[in-house]
């Protein structure tokens, strides 16, 4: 492995993260990043692992960070939005989801926490019109996830 090469240390973080060694992974990430101050990838990876390790607000400044890198990159949506699931934003969470399957309409993940986070809205909801209608987004995004998943499979 090069000394400069910002990918192979990104790689090593991920199996290093696969591995259990976050406090290895973590300087990996850490080392892809100062190399390549662009690296979006590496941010992602490096918020999936601070994430784990409890650190909510480091993984979403590297996500945020991943984002302004690659806008247009659905993975990074769809784990902020996982993480703000986490920190309990619902609304903030599904406008993620939304962005991810704007972006990658065949994301099945992101249809699956977004139903996710509308029935748990919906369970919340006193309203019955709008409680019926987080039901009725939640049943068409399960059944859009299963459909995608299925199809990604052939």
């Amino acid at each position: 492995m090069g000394p400069n090469n910002a990918k192979a240390y990104n790689n090593r973080g991920i199996l290093k993260s696969n591995m259990g060694d976050q406090t290895g992974a973590l300087v990996d990430y850490n080392k892809a990043i100062f190399l390549k101050s662009d690296y979006s990838e590496a941010y992602i990876n490096r918020g999936n692992l601070k994430l784990n390790m409890g650190n909510q607000m480091g993984a979403l400044a590297d996500y945020d960070k991943a984002i302004s890198l690659k806008p247009n990159d659905a993975t990074a949506y769809n784990n902020r939005g996982f993480l703000k699931f986490n920190m309990g934003d619902l609304v903030r969470a599904i406008e993620d989801y939304d962005k991810a399957i704007a972006l990658k309409p065949n994301y099945y993940k992101a249809y699956i926490n977004r139903a996710k986070c509308c029935r748990i809205l919906a369970g919340k909801e006193q309203d019955a019109g709008k409680k019926a209608e987080l039901i009725s987004k939640a049943e068409a995004d399960e059944q859009k996830a299963e459909s995608l998943k299925k199809e990604s499979k052939v």
